[in-house]
């Protein structure tokens, strides 16, 4: 079997909408059919876990994972708490992990930046 699957990360929270947002995009990017498997998880607070999504796909078989963070920007859960939960998976199991980076200053978010500014202003005319 070599199917490659991928696995959204969010941050987690209390707040419900929080834990929407990542399922909405887990479907949405599930929806454009470009990888057979998609996924969604948490680093905390939330379920499920990276590493309890990572842990049952190898368990079924899948041999390599993209894991992308739906992050703004790079900090220590991307850099340290993400990575750490990535090198206990594969040393556990052999699979490969990809690992992409977060959003950034991408110039699409720029677009939708001044497209909420833009809603905004009509607050205050």
């Amino acid at each position: 079997m070599n199917k490659v699957a991928l696995v959204l990360v969010g941050h987690g929270s209390v707040l419900s909408y929080n834990r929407e947002i990542i399922e909405t995009f887990c479907r949405m990017v599930r929806e454009r059919g470009e990888y057979e498997i998609v996924e969604h998880s948490f680093l905390q607070i939330n379920e499920p876990l990276l590493e309890d999504v990572l842990m049952r796909l190898a368990e079924e078989g899948v041999e390599k994972v993209i894991v992308s963070p739906v992050f703004i920007a790079r900090g220590v859960h991307t850099n340290s708490d993400i990575t750490e939960v990535i090198d206990r998976v594969r040393n556990r199991t052999g699979m490969k992990i990809g690992y992409a980076d977060p959003l950034g200053a991408d110039p699409r978010i720029v677009d939708i930046l001044l497209d909420r500014a833009k809603a905004a202003a009509s607050q205050i005319e």
